[in-house]
């Protein structure tokens, strides 16, 4: 498991599991007829796994409950939660304050698809290439995931870099949020705050 630690968040980005790697995955749920329903064994990995990995960070049975709009939330706790699954990969944002978490596999469908998130503004910040078409998708769908699902990728605008360097950095989106990324191995990881940082 890798783990991110910052004064306002922690980050926790583990593998995706297969049913039988975890010997008893029902013990994870409240209602063990919960995962009979689900015929797609991609997304049953993927809830496994999140179930899984809240288990290590919480050490409890986790309870994970979505309001209207499908955000996360774990019921009477002081925190607020993010979730987002890639590749192999699931990560869990936990932060006292709202956070939008994404991460993202590299992958060259974006290309065709880039029409439909990038704008001329992001093109001028960050150039037109598959990693940056990685990283303003991350960005935007973290930020999405922030403002409670309601917020247009066509209405995001990356306004500019506040920090840069190899392998992590920060962006300004809308003058509104800070999205803070990191990059490992194929790997784009996006944390979306409110410039007031609400709770």
């Amino acid at each position: 498991m890798i783990i991110v630690l910052k004064p306002d968040y922690k980050i926790y980005i583990d593998f995706i599991k297969k049913e039988e790697e975890i010997k008893t995955p029902l013990f994870l749920f409240t209602d063990e007829h919960y995962l009979v329903n689900i015929k797609n064994k991609k997304r049953l990995n993927e809830i496994i796994s999140t179930h899984y990995l809240l288990y290590k960070i919480l050490k409890s049975k986790p309870q994970i409950y979505y309001n209207k709009k499908g955000k996360p939330y774990i019921k009477d706790k002081p925190f607020h939660i993010s979730i987002s699954h890639s590749g192999k990969r699931i990560t869990i944002g936990i932060s006292e304050k709202q956070i939008g978490v994404d991460i993202q596999k590299t992958d060259n469908r974006l290309v065709k698809i880039s029409h439909k998130f990038v704008n001329a503004r992001d093109k001028e910040t960050l150039g037109f290439n598959i990693n940056s078409l990685t990283l303003i998708w991350s960005a935007k769908e973290a930020v999405y995931k922030l403002d409670n699902n309601q917020v247009k990728f066509t209405n995001l605008h990356i306004n500019k870099v506040l920090m840069q360097n190899k392998y992590s950095g920060q962006l300004l989106i809308n003058n509104m949020w800070t999205v803070d990324y990191f990059i490992f191995e194929k790997y784009y990881l996006t944390i979306a705050k409110s410039k007031n940082n609400e709770k």
